[in-house]
Parts: structure tokens; C-alpha cells; sequence
């Protein structure tokens, strides 16, 4: 701690006697700018410092004070900056061949540069730059700072010209020899991020530059200061000036300079979104060097403790945990957590401070979203907080950053591998959080499975001297690079190795020569895209010959199809692009289609049949990547099946099910296909019987399997008797005479006796193989009467002559084995009424028999009510019979209301035999014996103001309309009004109450009273939330409404439709509303608090938000809104539709 304290002190000392004695070609003191004397940055623009219009202010990270003003060059502003790429050659500003001086010429600037940085006041002058603008403790600026340096030192002298060393190959005849040689790209472009303004940038600029790239470079505004300097020191130590370009601007303008200056490379640092955008638009020429999800797994050797707990920390909180390679998740074997790894990680972060920048501003990331993270992982059964989750105390840090202390929280290893926690996990948060989760021997192929599943691969550190445990995850894993060793980190210097990520074609990196190389051409991406198209030639030559496509719509047909190959190249691999592409292809080859039917084209040819091909290929290849998504496969065996694709299906069949044998779906799809369509019920049989095999307890296949059997006998049947096979065999005539037999003749055998054969297909035409499968299923799934209930359900869908035996098998064991289940006896007693072969009244006298039986056997007022349902349910569905009438009016009598269900059918059944008045006195005794059953109360409601309508029709018209309405409302509210106040349940209630307010006029207090009371009651139901604001808008204007949808915001909002629907009514007023700015205000408070409640399920809502926006030009919040949509739904199809669109 004294250490530290001097170390502070130190700073502090050093700063004041250094304040104004900046590098003579410095501009900017980083220890006078401020607030109050703020900073002013400049373009570099063939070798000229301009400025521009527009300039952006920036933030102090620690204050919130607007200290610097970067240029935001305009669209306008970009011409000369395009003019220089555009004018700068293929073959660079020197290769092997042309102004090879200049080689030894950044040899010289270098060394310059190195000799530079040796110097305290210089190397002292960038630190605090670097700390002004992202804030890092001084050691880990130095430590930037001293990296550069080394990086400078390494390349110079005749380095710089060893690095394009060429290479040859003797050829295979006299006299011939293959030379290759590293060749610039020309006009290249750097993008670079925020965490590292001096390490990244320089050291990629001067790795373009070594090999002969002129360079147009970007930095992050925030930082782009230190970049500023770094540019004027080169210059000093004698870079040509004119060698590079240098913009500060938004992302929009830099994506139109990428766009219209065509570079022939480019080397991104930063977010993923923007490098997939950046991919697809410039056509796959692109360097990517990003972040990554970097693991640490500690193995099951404890050693070093105290030394290993202190690389942890520095590994996930060193730079406020803004590092590329910083740690995101710690794979802890447990005899390191029984060590106390966590204890002595938890005492090491508590010591880190704002006060020396040890913890300090996260610059990408709000405290809030951290904290929230940090919630939703909480939501993991399991998963607790180790230390920290809490904002920073006594900060002055603005809100458009993050302060938290250094958190990690813990997650059961058996949790974080779920897929529905995994991608959460996962789930990079660039700020001072890591993921802790525990593991033991048993438990390691779980761990490689989560390495195999993560996406990134940049770094990652195996902490163990266990050579087999080395070898076992360093077998089974892949990054850019990975620390190996009871010593090992994942952050380290990149002057030692390959700084970069992995397992993408498109890995860019900074350091080392094998990375400077990469500036030279390389175009693996782009090589595999044009084979992809070449292939298509054929088919588009076949589209344009038959004239069905014009010469400029093949063209948009190739750029169409270019940009979704580079796409699919992305890493990783998206649904929604791959349904994107699929979505392409079947509208061209509708299109196509069309105009060939419409030009009288028969003759089938290439281009008939490549469309379908494509369409299979490019499932094929979204499958390769999603092989554990469900709805991918469904989506692919049903394209199998509308354009009859039979071979590929039994393929795509076999490796769905061999991916996901627990799927009942997939089962059930491939055992109908081959009954349906291939017409093998041998095969669809085997299936079914796999399926349940493997899924011995899935209702869903018992029941399926069920099915089949029965759609086999029915086929049987009908197959049977469209041959005539069951119609009863005539006896030939010459046999119809009555003829004693003689002695020796053997005696006949009856004509009704069947053979064995015969019986067994008679027993099978009855339904003995579902009986088999019901029996069997019973077994599996033994104490399920819903279950059963289910085999009765289907079996009442075939006919009663063949059926009737299967349900009395599946009745009589419901019986057997719940002989006490009210559902089981309703069943039993039913089952006559689905036999139509019989007389209506004889199959209900039959059900009432039945259920007579089944009252004495149980005593239970349920099986009574079962039986009064039934017989209201009969009367509605069926002409009834005066018999039955009449029986159902004895019942009533004799068992009596029961339940509200029952006095409603009571009432029903009242209206159809007797009279209106008779009704509304029952409906009386029904709101007596259950006054706290609203349904009752309303039933009741309607009925007397039908009575009262009757009255009012019945007698002389002597008062006006209005007196006659009043009157008919007044007898129904005073029974709505009893009714709240003797129901339990009142929602209901409270809109009847409503309706006939409105209706009646009443005034407008009596109505807003009314309405604020059922909102109280019914706990601010959103139905009639909506309700009232619709009247409130209508009644006092739109600032009543704005003052009452807000105070909502107060309450409980659920997720839910209602909600929903509440919210799109408050938008649409507000929409409504002529532009101002508390409408716009208003309008986007509306828009943020539906996308907190739906913002992760409903896409709609964000497209909503998105067209608001560019309907009224404003792009760059559109653009905004649509990025953090991506980011919120990843997959989503629309969303990517509308970016297309714009």
C-alpha cells in the first residue's frame, strides 16, 4: 500500500515539474487541457494539418467536461481524401522494384522514433496523453508506451527491407526460375479502437507503411488525440508527411469514404457488428483484428498461488478490463477453489482505486448495462456475485460511461453450458467483469465443449504443468494465442508472438513480421466467392440466352449473389443470412418461373433445376454451422417435401435424427413421410418404434404411433373394400341343391370358419395393433389418466366398427386403474354418444344409464356437474327431442345447481323451455349461492336489461328515447354494482360497468372516477388502461393522456399483449400529434420503454422505432436504434431485410 501511495505521489510530483515542458513538436499539454481550456485537433490531409466545419466535442472520461474538439468531416468533406486513394497505385509507393530507398528510409524513421520514446520527457509526455483520454494507471500506460518502443527498436535499420524478402523456386527445364515477391496493396485504410490510442495504431500504420501501403487511417474520436501527436513525431523523425491521411469523422461518413475510395485492403480493430458490415461492403477485402471471449482454465496442479491469483487479477481488471485478450471467464478446477483462488482474487481487486486509475472509466459500456448483465446472470439457478456488482463510490465519471468495481460472478459449470444460459455466459462485457465457474476431472469435456462453442478466439491461458492435461485441452482448442504453464496469462506484449485472432479466414494482427506480411495481397475469401460464382455461369448464360433475364437484371443477379457468398463467409455464420439468401433464391425462381410460363417456355433446362440445387446447398451449409437448431431442420425437410427432393430427404432424415434423437418432431415428420409419401408403413412402424425406444416417456410419440396404426387400418379397410374383398362369397349354383353326401366323402368344413391367416387379419382389421401399442404405452407412462384420455380422443376420429373395441379396451383399463378419476368415468359415460351408427335418444339414454351408475359408484357432486354439462352441451350441439327435454328438466330438478358452471346451463336451458323471467329469478338464486362469481353476476346483468328491454317495448311510448335508455341501464348497473361488490374477481365486471357508463352519457368526472377506481382495483389492468386513455384523449386532449400514460409508468407493466396493445394505442396519439419537441420527447420515451419490455422478443417493436425514425430523416438515430436491434436479435430476418433497405 506505501508502495502505491509513493507510486501516486510519484505522478503527482513529476506531473507539476513537467506542466508546460512538452516535445518541441507537440501541440496539446495533456497536464493543462481542460473544461475550461479545451483542445483542438486537426485532419491530416496530404501532408497538411486542416481543419473542418464541424468539430465533435469530447468528453473528459473522469470529469464529463467537453476538453477536446475532434474534426467531424462531412460527406461533403471527403472529395480530396477519396481523390488520394483513389490516385495512389496498385504496385504502392515502393516495392521490390520501385523506390526500394525507401525501405532503408523507415528503417531510419524506426530508429528515430525508438530514440524518441528513451526519452523520459517524451515517453512521460505520451503516457499522460494516453491517461487523459483512457484512463489507465500510469504503469499500464508506460506499458503501451515501452511496447511501441520495442516494436520501433525491432524494425530498424535493415529490417524493414529484410521483411520483403523474397523467396525462388528453380524451375523444371533450363534456363527457367519461379520468383515470388511480397507486393504492397496500394491504397490501404486503418480502422483502430479506443483501449490502446498509441500501442495498435502506430504499430499497424507503420507495418502498411514498411511494406510500401499508403495509408488512410481512423481512430476512435474519443482517443484520436494521441494519434494526432504520434503523426507530428513521425513526421519529425522524417516520415514523408504525405504518406498517410488522417480523418476524424462519424461512422457513417467513414463507411462512404471506404465505400467511394475503394481500398484495396483494409485492417479493422473493433466491434464484430461493424465488421461483418464492413465485410459484406467492401467485398471481403478486409484485415480483422478484434476482440475475443478469452478463457483461462486453472488445471487440477495447485501450485504458485498467491502469483497465479495476482495474473488473474491483472488479466481481467488491468485497464478497467478494457483489453482485448483480458479474461473473460475462469475455468476453476476445484482443488484450486478449495485452495481459495477466490478469496485471494476478491482481496487483490478490492485494492484497486479510482484515485490511481488502477479501476477507472469503461468507455463502450453504460454502469448501468454492466449492472444489468450482472442481474440477468443472477437469473441462473446457482449463480451468485464473488465481489463487486456495484457502481464505484464518490465518481464524477459521466453517464455515458461505466463505473463499476471489479466484479465477477460465479456460474455452476452444469448451468453455463445450457443452451439456454450459454449464450449469456458468453456474452462479452469490454469493462471489469469476468465469469467464474468450477470444474472437476470428470467434468473436462464439458469445459472443451464450451471452448468448442464459443465464437471468438483471440487469446487464452491453459495455468497447469500437467503435461497431459496440456496436451488434452491445447488438443482440443483453438486462439490466435494461448499461454501455456502454471505462469501463463492471457494479456501479453505482442513484440513476443502472433497478436491476432483465429479460425477465421479474414484474421488480421499487430507485432510481429509474420503479421506485417499480412500487408501484403491475400485474398482467400475472395478467391473462394469467385469459384462459387463461376460456377453459377452456365445457369445465368442458359437464363439470359432464353431471354427470361435482361443483360442488367443477370448483372444485379451476380452483385445480389456476391454479396450473400461473402456473407456466408462471415465468421460466425448467421441464420438470419443464410434464411436471407434461401429467401433470395426462391423469389428469383418464382419470378423465373413466371416469365417462362408467361413466354410459352416447355422445354426444361439448367436453369429449372439450379435454383432448387442452390437452395439445398445453402442449407446445407447453414446446417453445418447450426446442426443443434430444430426449426433449421424442420425448415429444410419441408422445402424437401414441396419440390420432391426424395433421395435427399431420407439423407437429411438419418442425419437430423442422428443429431437430435430426443426430438419428437423430427420422428414424428420422418415416420409420416414414409407413410404419406413413400407408402412404407414398414418403415414408418420402425421409426416410431425407435423413436420410443430412445424416448420411452414422450406422450407425444405413444400417441403418434397410436395414430399411425389406426390411419393404417382405416387404409386397410378402405383398400379392402374398394376391392371387394369383404363382401359375403356366394355359393355356386350347382351347389345350392340340398344333396345327401355320400359315406366316403369327407365332411365340409362350416362356411363360416376362418382360417388362422384370415383370423389374424381380421383381428388386425379390428384394431389389434393399437390395442398392443396402448397396453405398452400404459405401461411406460403408468399413472397418467390425461394420458389415456388421449388414445380415447383419437380413437373417436375412426369409424364406431372397427374403433369401438379399442375404446373399450382404453375405458375399461381407465376404470381398472383410477376407479375413483371423475374424467375417467366422464369418458366411460360419454362413449355411447359418439357412436352415430345408433338412434340419437337410444345412445343418450345409454349415456344417462351410464352416468347414473357412475353417481352412486363415486357420491361426488364433480360427476354431477360432469352429467348436467353434458346435457346443456347436447341441447346446444344437437336437435334434442322432447324425451330428452324433458329428462334433462328431471335432472336439473333432481340433482340442482351444483356449481356456477352448472347454474349457467341451468339458466341456458331455462331460455330454450321456458320464459325470460323464469331465467332472470334463477340467475338471481345464482348470484345468491355464488356471489363471488363475476361470470354469474354478468349473466345476470344481461338478463335483466333484456327483461328491462322487454318492459320498456311492451308498454306506450310516452317518454323520450334518452329516459327509455336510462332506465334500461339503470336495472342492469344496480345488479353490476352488487356484483362488485360481492364478486372476487371484478375485471369483468368493471368493463360492463364501464360500457354502460359510456353508453348512458354520463359526465365526464362521474366516468374518469369510474375509471380510475376499476384501474385501482384490478391492479392497472392494461385492457382497460387502454380503455381509458382512448376516452381521455377524446374527452380532455393529448396532455391529459401524456400526464396519464406516465404515471403509469410508475406501476407493474408485465410483458404481456395487453400491454402492448396499451402502449401502440399511447404511440398512435402520440404520432398523431403535429411535431414538437415534447411530442418527439414523448414519442421516444414511448419507444425505449416498449423495447425494455419487448426489445429481446419482439422485433416489430424495433422495426417500429427504426421506420419513426427515417420517416423523418433522421438517419443517424435510425442507424442507431437499428444497431442496438442487431444486438438485441441477432437472428433476426427483418431486421437485416431493413438494413438492406436502406
Amino acid at each position: 500500500m506505501l508502495a502505491r501511495r509513493f507510486l501516486a505521489r510519484s505522478i503527482q510530483v513529476r506531473a507539476a515539474s513537467t506542466a508546460h515542458a512538452i516535445p518541441s513538436w507537440a501541440k496539446i499539454n495533456p497536464d493543462t487541457v481542460s473544461g475550461a481550456e479545451p483542445a483542438e485537433i486537426q485532419n491530416l490531409l496530404n501532408g497538411e494539418w486542416v481543419s473542418t466545419k464541424k468539430f465533435e466535442g469530447i468528453k473528459d472520461p473522469l470529469n464529463g467536461e467537453v476538453f477536446l474538439n475532434v474534426p467531424l468531416t462531412q460527406k461533403d468533406e471527403l472529395k480530396p481524401f477519396i481523390d488520394n486513394m483513389l490516385a495512389t497505385p496498385k504496385h504502392g509507393l515502393h516495392n521490390p522494384f520501385k523506390n526500394v530507398e525507401r525501405y532503408l528510409l523507415y528503417g531510419d524513421v524506426s530508429h528515430k522514433a525508438a530514440a524518441m520514446l528513451r526519452q523520459p520527457e517524451v515517453e512521460y509526455y505520451f503516457c499522460r496523453l494516453i491517461q487523459r483520454v483512457a484512463p489507465k494507471s500510469y504503469e499500464q500506460a508506460k506499458a503501451e508506451v515501452v511496447v511501441t518502443r520495442k516494436f520501433l527498436e525491432n524494425f530498424s535499420g535493415d529490417q524493414v527491407r529484410f521483411l520483403a524478402r523474397s523467396f525462388g523456386v528453380p524451375g523444371d527445364h533450363l534456363g527457367q526460375m519461379s520468383t515470388g515477391h511480397r507486393w504492397p496493396y496500394g491504397p490501404v485504410t486503418l480502422i483502430t479502437p479506443f483501449n490502446f490510442p498509441f500501442e495498435i495504431p502506430m504499430l499497424q500504420l507503420l507495418g502498411a507503411l514498411y511494406m510500401g501501403n499508403r495509408v488512410t487511417m481512423k481512430l476512435d474520436s474519443k482517443v484520436a488525440v494521441v494519434m494526432y501527436e504520434a503523426l507530428r513525431m513521425l513526421h519529425a523523425c522524417g516520415m514523408p508527411k504525405a504518406d498517410v491521411d488522417f480523418i476524424n469523422s462519424d461512422g457513417p461518413v467513414m463507411n462512404e469514404l471506404l465505400l467511394q475510395g475503394k481500398p484495396k485492403n483494409t485492417l479493422f480493430t473493433g466491434s464484430s457488428v461493424v465488421a461483418e458490415k464492413l465485410a459484406k461492403d467492401l467485398k471481403g477485402r478486409i484485415k480483422l483484428e478484434d476482440a475475443g471471449f478469452d478463457w483461462k482454465i486453472l488445471g487440477p496442479d495447485v501450485s504458485d498461488e498467491d502469483y497465479v491469483a495476482w495474473v488473474c487479477d491483472q488479466d481481467a481488471y488491468a485497464c478497467s478490463g478494457q483489453k482485448c485478450s483480458a479474461q473473460s471467464i475462469l475455468f476453476m478446477h476445484k482443488n484450486w477453489t478449495k485452495a481459495g483462488i477466490e478469496n485471494k482474487m476478491k482481496t487483490l481487486a478490492a485494492r484497486r482505486k479510482l484515485e490511481d486509475l488502477t479501476i477507472g472509466p469503461v468507455l463502450t459500456v453504460t454502469t448501468k448495462r454492466m449492472l444489468d448483465h450482472v442481474n440477468n446472470l443472477l437469473q441462473i439457478p446457482g449463480a451468485r456475485v464473488v465481489f463487486g456488482g456495484k457502481e464505484l463510490e464518490n465518481h464524477s465519471i459521466p453517464s455515458c460511461y461505466g463505473a463499476i468495481e471489479p466484479t465477477a460472478v460465479f456460474v455452476p459449470i452444469e448451468e453455463a453450458c445450457k443452451p439456454e444460459n450459454f449464450e449469456l455466459v458468453t456474452t462479452e462485457i469490454f469493462g471489469p467483469f469476468q465469469i467464474l465457474t468450477e470444474y472437476d476431472d470428470s467434468q473436462v469435456d464439458t469445459v472443451l465443449d464450451m471452448l468448442e462453442r464459443m465464437e471468438a478466439h483471440l487469446t487464452a491461458s491453459v495455468v497447469s504443468n500437467d503435461v497431459a492435461f496440456q496436451q488434452r485441452i491445447l488438443a482440443n482448442s483453438v486462439n490466435g494465442t494461448t499461454y501455456n504453464g502454471i505462469r501463463a496469462r492471457t494479456t501479453g506484449a505482442p513484440q513476443n508472438h502472433w497478436f491476432g485472432p483465429a479460425g477465421d479466414p479474414r484474421a488480421g494482427a499487430i507485432g510481429t513480421p509474420e503479421a506485417i506480411k499480412l500487408q501484403r495481397q491475400n485474398s482467400t475469401m475472395a478467391d473462394q466467392v469467385n469459384y462459387i460464382m463461376e460456377k453459377m455461369i452456365p445457369e445465368l448464360e442458359d437464363l439470359q440466352e432464353l431471354q427470361i433475364f435482361t443483360k442488367d437484371e443477370i448483372r444485379q443477379i451476380v452483385q445480389k449473389r456476391r454479396d450473400f457468398e461473402y456473407t456466408m463467409k462471415r465468421q460466425p455464420l448467421r441464420k438470419v443470412d443464410c434464411l436471407r439468401y434461401i429467401e433470395y433464391e426462391l423469389n428469383l425462381d418464382a419470378l423465373r418461373r413466371q416469365r417462362k410460363k408467361r413466354m410459352g417456355l416447355k422445354k426444361t433446362t439448367l436453369s429449372d433445376h439450379a435454383p432448387i440445387t442452390r437452395v439445398h446447398n445453402i442449407f446445407e451449409r447453414a446446417l453445418m454451422k447450426h446442426k443443434g437448431d430444430i426449426d433449421l431442420w424442420l425448415q429444410h425437410i419441408a422445402f424437401c417435401k414441396n419440390n420432391g427432393s426424395r433421395k435427399l430427404m431420407s439423407k437429411l432424415f438419418t442425419s437430423a435424427l442422428q443429431m437430435h434423437p430426443r426430438n419428437e418432431a423430427i420422428w414424428i415428420e420422418a415416420a409420416s413421410w414414409e407413410f404419406t409419401s413413400n407408402l412404407n408403413i414398414d418403415s414408418a412402424r420402425v421409426l416410431m418404434q425407435r423413436s420410443i425406444r430412445i424416448n420411452p416417456h414422450s406422450q407425444r410419440l405413444w400417441t403418434e404411433y397410436f395414430r399411425l396404426e389406426f390411419l393404417y387400418v382405416q387404409k386397410l379397410r378402405v383398400r379392402r373394400e374398394v376391392l371387394g374383398l369383404d363382401a359375403p362369397a356366394e355359393k355356386p349354383k350347382e351347389l345350392s341343391l340340398d344333396i345327401e353326401p355320400l359315406a366316403e366323402e369327407p365332411a365340409e368344413e362350416p362356411a363360416d370358419k376362418l382360417s388362422e391367416m384370415e383370423q389374424s387379419r381380421q383381428e388386425i382389421l379390428n384394431g389389434a395393433i393399437p390395442k398392443i401399442i396402448y397396453q405398452n404405452a400404459i405401461k411406460a407412462i403408468p399413472s397418467d389418466v390425461q394420458f389415456r384420455l388421449k388414445f380415447v380422443e383419437i380413437s373417436h376420429l375412426f369409424p364406431v366398427n372397427y374403433s369401438k373395441s379399442v375404446t373399450d379396451l382404453i375405458l375399461s383399463s381407465l376404470l381398472a386403474d383410477f376407479p375413483k378419476d371423475i374424467a375417467a368415468w366422464s369418458a366411460f359415460c360419454q362413449q355411447p354418444a359418439f357412436d352415430l351408427t345408433r338412434d340419437v335418444d337410444e345412445a343418450r339414454k345409454e349415456v344417462l344409464e351410464r352416468y347414473n351408475t357412475a353417481i352412486d359408484t363415486l357420491k361426488h357432486n364433480g360427476i354431477r356437474h360432469e352429467l348436467l354439462a353434458w346435457c346443456a352441451k347436447e341441447l346446444s350441439h344437437l336437435p334434442a327431442s322432447s324425451w330428452f327435454f324433458s329428462q334433462t328438466n328431471s335432472l336439473f330438478k333432481k340433482i340442482g345447481p351444483i356449481s356456477w358452471e352448472s347454474y349457467a346451463a341451468l339458466v341456458d336451458f331455462t331460455l330454450r323451455t321456458k320464459d325470460l323471467p323464469a331465467a332472470v329469478a334463477i340467475a338471481e338464486k345464482a348470484t345468491n349461492a355464488f356471489p363471488e362469481e363475476e361470470h354469474l353476476w354478468l349473466l345476470r346483468a344481461q338478463l335483466v336489461m333484456r327483461a328491462a328491454c322487454v318492459i320498456e317495448e311492451s308498454r306506450a311510448s310516452k317518454r323520450a328515447k334518452n329516459d327509455t335508455d336510462t332506465t334500461k341501464f339503470q336495472a342492469a348497473v344496480h345488479v353490476i354494482e352488487e356484483g362488485l361488490r360481492r364478486a372476487k374477481s371484478k375485471y369483468n365486471l368493471w368493463q360492463r360497468y364501464l360500457q354502460f357508463h359510456l353508453a348512458a352519457d354520463s359526465p365526464s368526472t362521474s366516468i374518469e372516477a369510474t375509471f380510475k377506481k376499476a384501474l385501482a382495483e384490478t391492479k392497472q389492468s392494461s385492457v382497460l388502461r387502454q380503455q381509458y386513455i382512448t376516452w381521455l384523449y377524446r374527452a380532455k386532449g393529448i396532455d391529459a393522456v401524456r400526464n396519464a400514460y406516465r404515471s403509469f409508468y410508475l406501476g407493474q407493466m408485465l410483458p404481456n399483449d395487453d400491454t402492448m396493445a396499451w402502449m401502440q394505442t399511447c404511440l398512435d396519439l402520440e404520432i398523431a400529434q403535429p411535431d414538437s419537441k415534447v411530442q418527439v420527447a414523448a414519442i421516444k420515451a414511448l419507444f425505449e420503454k416498449l423495447i425494455a419490455l419487448y426489445g429481446k422478443t419482439h422485433e416489430d417493436v424495433w422495426v417500429a422505432y427504426i421506420t419513426y425514425y427515417r420517416q423523418r430523416g433522421l438517419q443517424k438515430d435510425s442507424n442507431e436504434v437499428h444497431w442496438r436491434a442487431t444486438r438485441a436479435i441477432p437472428d433476426s430476418t427483418m431486421l437485416a431485410n431493413l438494413h438492406a433497405l436502406e
